[in-house]
């Protein structure tokens, strides 16, 4: 019995060491077994493995297929985003330098003496009336109330008027008599 209990003694004095390669040992089998039932290519289970990496790896695919469709949407959105406010932005540069034009062309035409400005209106006005038809020309000539005070053929200036205007009046008197009576 000596034998018995020199191997007790043993066995508790070294009992964590011997749990160690217990465990060692057995998890060496574990592992050798988990080959022996699972290797894709020899395994006792090789077509539910190979199944079950089939349907993984179709699952992962459908995954992927998922992102890039949402990917491809945000993208498009985002284009789309991007693309209207550069219009905006575009607009309000337009609006920016149409407000700029309109203030230096007032400044320009408030440097402009009298005459000159005035002279651009009655040329347009003198435009308008030639691209007129016969028929309203002759309307117009009918309506002397529009002319009140101003003798349009005579070279006389109506009271008030700047005297420059007598030069602009034989042209508009040429195109149709506009007399204009009191």
């Amino acid at each position: 019995m000596s034998q018995l209990g020199d191997l007790i003694r043993y066995t508790r004095e070294h009992a964590p060491l011997l749990q160690l390669t217990l465990l060692a040992g057995v998890a060496d089998r574990i592992e050798e077994a988990m080959k022996w039932l699972f290797d894709a290519d020899r395994g006792l289970f090789r077509d539910h493995v190979r199944e079950s990496y089939y349907r993984d790896r179709k699952a992962a695919e459908a995954r992927r297929a998922q992102a890039e469709r949402e990917a491809q949407a945000l993208l498009g959105d985002t284009r789309k985003t991007l693309a209207a406010e550069r219009e905006r932005a575009l607009e309000e540069a337009r609006r920016a330098a149409l407000d700029l034009g309109t203030g230096v062309a007032r400044r320009l035409l408030a440097e402009l003496p009298m005459q000159f400005r005035a002279e651009a209106w009655i040329e347009r006005i003198e435009q308008h009336i030639s691209r007129l038809a016969k028929s309203d020309r002759d309307g117009l000539a009918r309506q002397p109330e529009h002319f009140a005070g101003a003798d349009l053929d005579s070279g006389r200036t109506a009271p008030g008027e700047p005297p420059w205007l007598l030069s602009r009046r034989p042209r508009l008197g040429q195109a149709q008599a506009f007399r204009a009576e009191n």
